[in-house]
């Protein structure tokens, strides 16, 4: 079978170089492999039954809604009473602007769970706010790309949620187990940020606001900011599960989006929902024609395969931990989180179960290394958004999110080195 898998790879691998999008060159390939190499004809009709049995699948039925919930935040402006409230408490230490841009990021992604969407919607108000205030350039992008990833480590995280439906991991632990690594990486970001400020002129010093302006924001924001508390509090109280709370994530921000902030209207809510719907059918069009590929990687024994050359090399768990990061830094400069989890996660997964690593932590590991992904070229998501927003070079957007992209690679390395930082606060909660 090593003949065939080179061949499905090398085909997967000159579809994408043509350009075809993601889910249409994964779905060509996998359909085209079934074909080829296992029943011609009779073996496509599985095909049907294996993409329905995935996509009802409880735990990939909150993508969707996550999405969804983050376009509709998206559309309400809701960057820039975050940026706002944040800005008015802390913008007169050293960096504050820049510090006040991190911590958006951090809040918003505790509501969005995607990386993307983080930086388009505290980017667009932030970088003109922190240029116009005399910000060198390339540490505001880098600042904004940089936060922006911390998307899809602070809960709630969409490549989490792929991760637990593949694994049957329990993703609620996933979730608490991306807080601490999610707000060391946001505290380093703002530590860097801060020397900066101290030791050169690329941050000016703000003045402090009053009392009046920072308590006027905070009333301004609330309605956001209970956004927090009602989706990540009802999973970790254990009243709703994450399907359950990302459909009430999405009814609540509906509800403030019309009643409190009225930038959508019920007339005018449908053509919301169906572009949050064309988004959310691209992802999931994704999720199937990885699972068939997957399918099809498994009936050609890639897996086994794969532990047996592993297992072959007589190389302790650390050296191929290293090789399989410097294998996921890899992939992460050419495809995206979600399909390098879903195609690439069921191959590794036998290799996890071997070498009995905790598989919680393991999907922390490769979490973090999805965020350097975000950041490195040329298929980095966070350095195209930011582009797209601000019109910069994208040569400044790269140069100033190296600093940011090495303390997330610094969280990777204390996350390795130090199980307990994800997951003390899973076997505190759950003990």
């Amino acid at each position: 079978m090593g003949g065939e898998i080179i061949l499905v790879v090398a085909m997967l691998v000159i579809l994408i170089l043509l350009g075809i999008p993601m889910a249409f060159s994964v779905g060509i390939t996998a359909v085209s492999g079934l074909y080829l190499f296992f029943g011609g004809v009779d073996a496509l009709p599985q095909i049907a039954r294996i993409i329905s049995r995935t996509l009802q699948d409880f735990v990939l039925t909150s993508v969707p809604l996550f999405i969804l919930m983050s376009h509709i935040m998206l559309r309400t402006g809701v960057g820039h009473d975050l940026f706002e409230v944040v800005s008015k408490w802390i913008r007169h230490i050293p960096g504050g602007l820049g510090n006040a841009a991190v911590a958006s990021c951090a809040i918003f992604a505790a509501i969005s769970g995607s990386s993307p969407a983080t930086v388009a919607t505290i980017g667009t108000v932030a970088a003109p706010e922190m240029i116009s205030r005399g910000y060198d350039e390339k540490l505001t992008y880098g600042i904004l790309v940089g936060g922006g990833a911390l998307g899809i480590l602070i809960p709630p995280s969409i490549p989490m949620i792929l991760y637990g439906s593949i694994t049957d991991v329990s993703v609620g632990k996933l979730f608490i187990a991306g807080i601490i690594p999610g707000l060391l990486t946001a505290v380093m970001m703002i530590g860097y940020t801060m020397y900066v400020a101290l030791t050169t002129q690329k941050c000016p010093i703000e003045n402090s606001a009053s009392w009046f302006e920072r308590w006027r924001a905070t009333r301004k924001a609330f309605w956001v900011l209970l956004a927090i508390p009602i989706i990540l509090g009802s999973i970790y109280s254990g009243l709703a599960t994450p399907t359950e709370a990302a459909g009430l994530g999405v009814v609540y921000t509906i509800i403030i989006s019309i009643y409190v902030y009225r930038t959508i209207t019920w007339s005018g809510l449908p053509r919301v929902l169906a572009e949050g719907a064309k988004t959310a059918s691209m992802i999931l069009f994704l999720v199937a024609s990885a699972i068939v590929f997957g399918h099809l990687i498994t009936l050609m024994q890639a897996p086994a395969m794969l532990l047996e050359f592993i297992s072959n090399l007589d190389a302790s768990p650390w050296v191929i931990l290293i090789l399989l990061n410097v294998f996921f830094f890899l992939l992460g400069m050419f495809l995206e989180p979600a399909p390098i989890i879903l195609i690439v996660l069921p191959v590794l997964w036998p290799i996890v179960v071997d070498f009995n690593w905790d598989p919680i932590w393991f999907a922390i590991v490769m979490t973090i290394n999805l965020e350097l992904g975000c950041l490195t070229p040329p298929v980095g998501m966070n350095l195209y958004v930011m582009k797209g927003i601000s019109n910069a070079r994208l040569g400044d957007i790269l140069l100033g999110s190296v600093p940011y992209a090495m303390i997330h690679g610094a969280t990777l390395i204390l996350v390795l080195l130090f199980s307990d930082i994800p997951l003390f606060l899973v076997r505190k909660m759950f003990s």
